[in-house]
């Protein structure tokens, strides 16, 4: 099989040797006359571990695999690309605008299609196993691909900043709108529990409060006094007659008693000399009548103040179980005060709490909004390429060698299906015949067939009888 193949390669070398030749050259004109490339290519870490600044946390976002293809698509969304094209001015650039008039007619918008048009030649490249990308940019002119690969990369880093700060600018706008209601609330709240106060004069309810606890005890004290005190004093007027301690200690009664004792005693004596119409004995009866008058009066008026002291201890009784029911009431509108100026100070804690929760969180949120420091770091800026990334002479000269090659082989190998020849006894086996002999080419004969071999060409089965034939006719 090998000889086959050197065989026929040293038949059909010439046609091999053309296409190579041609292809070498085609791949040369091509690699001269295709449009160079240059690239320019922007390193920058970006930092998986960067930390909350106000709270000293790592963020959760930044634990998770697929950040990195976040921060790749960040880099070819279109916020990025028409920041790029602003930060180069490319959106004033007459021509583009010509060529975005021409291709659209105006149907898409300009930066849209400014955006798109850029961003087909930009190429991000995550590293393999690590927190770096490669920000690559490709333009016929190494200075413009740099100049755009820098402007990518500049925008790259203001709208990764500008994304960590929009929200906390937004939720710094919602919560100082949330702390000015609650301020509000706060306000509103004070003011009512300033009316209340106002209102109830409350200014120490609790110390209020003790004093009429201590007042309502002190009337409940007196009440048990003046209770005793009109118990007796109903006992004495119940026992009010002569011989009632009050009376019997009276000094008026108990000298008209005496008086009356000695008037009777001389009335007794009178009685057992003189008669009882003597005049002394008249005059003696008329004093004791008078006396008995005087200290009948006398007792009455002892009893009478009896009366009048157990009216007044009842009265006074009355007067205080009204004063402390008065007292029970006011202690309970008292009660009811400070629960009503209770719930309004919890209210006015509560707005206060909710307003000074607002204002730490609007302060942090405002902290974060100022916040200009990203975790992406710049490891090397683009500069122009002084060598070409396409073509590549030397890849090409490869890609045009295989190319060659293969082309080479595929024209012998087309060349010899169309113009088989016997060479070898493989080759009458493959036509089903077989080998009688085999004679030089130096007999005349031998020579006159190899001739008509090579000036009439025939199929396989043809040159197999013409040798035949010369092998019989040597016979």
């Amino acid at each position: 099989m090998l000889t086959n193949i050197v065989k026929i390669l040293s038949a059909r070398w010439k046609p091999g040797l053309l296409t190579f030749l041609l292809v070498i050259t085609l791949v040369g004109v091509i690699t001269i006359v295709v449009p160079k490339k240059f690239t320019s290519t922007a390193t920058v870490l970006v930092d998986l571990k960067n930390s909350d600044p106000l709270q000293g946390q790592i963020l959760p976002a930044m634990l998770s695999a697929a950040y990195m293809a976040t921060q790749v698509d960040i880099i070819k969304s279109e916020r990025v690309a028409i920041k790029a094209v602003r930060n180069l001015k490319l959106d004033e650039y007459q021509p583009l605008k010509e060529q975005w008039r021409a291709e659209t007619d105006g149907a898409v918008p300009y930066e849209s299609w400014l955006t798109t048009l850029f961003q087909r030649k930009l190429e991000v490249i995550p590293s393999r196993e690590s927190s770096v990308l490669n920000i690559s940019y490709s333009a016929s002119d190494p200075q413009f691909a740099a100049a755009l690969c820098n402007a990518f990369l500049a925008a790259y880093v203001e709208v990764s900043l500008e994304l960590r700060t929009e929200p906390a600018k937004n939720y710094g706008q919602w919560f100082e709108l949330q702390a000015a209601q609650a301020r509000a609330r706060l306000e509103k709240a004070q003011n009512e529990l300033s009316s209340f106060q106002q209102k109830n004069g409350i200014v120490g309810t609790a110390e209020r409060i003790d004093i009429e606890v201590n007042r309502l005890s002190e009337l409940n004290g007196q009440l048990v006094q003046v209770q005793a005190l009109s118990a007796d004093a109903k006992s004495r007027k119940d026992q009010g007659n002569e011989n009632s301690p009050e009376v019997l200690g009276n000094a008026v009664v108990a000298s008209l008693k005496t008086e009356l004792s000695r008037q009777e005693s001389k009335l007794k004596e009178l009685a057992t000399t003189l008669g009882p119409e003597h005049p002394q004995v008249k005059t003696s009866q008329e004093s004791i009548k008078e006396l008995r008058d005087r200290l009948s009066s006398e007792v009455r008026r002892v009893a009478g103040s009896l009366a009048v002291n157990s009216a007044i201890s009842n009265q006074r009784e009355a007067t205080l179980r009204e004063s402390i029911e008065l007292q029970k009431n006011k202690l309970a509108e008292l009660k009811q005060v400070k629960d009503q100026a209770a719930l309004l100070e919890r209210d006015v804690e509560s707005a206060q709490r909710a307003y000074d929760s607002l204002l730490a969180r609007q302060s942090i949120t405002d902290v974060e909004s100022k916040i200009n420091q990203t975790n992406i770091s710049v490891l090397r800026k683009a500069s122009p390429s002084p060598e070409p990334s396409f073509p590549n002479p030397v890849l090409n000269a490869l890609v045009g060698a295989f190319l060659a090659v293969f082309a080479s082989a595929a024209v012998i190998v087309l060349a010899e299906a169309n113009d088989r020849r016997v060479r070898s006894e493989e080759d009458l086996n493959v036509v089903g015949l077989s080998l009688l002999t085999t004679i030089g080419i130096a007999n005349q004969r031998s020579l006159a067939v190899s001739e008509l071999d090579r000036e009439r060409p025939v199929g396989a089965l043809g040159r197999a009888k013409v040798m035949l034939l010369g092998l019989s006719n040597k016979d």
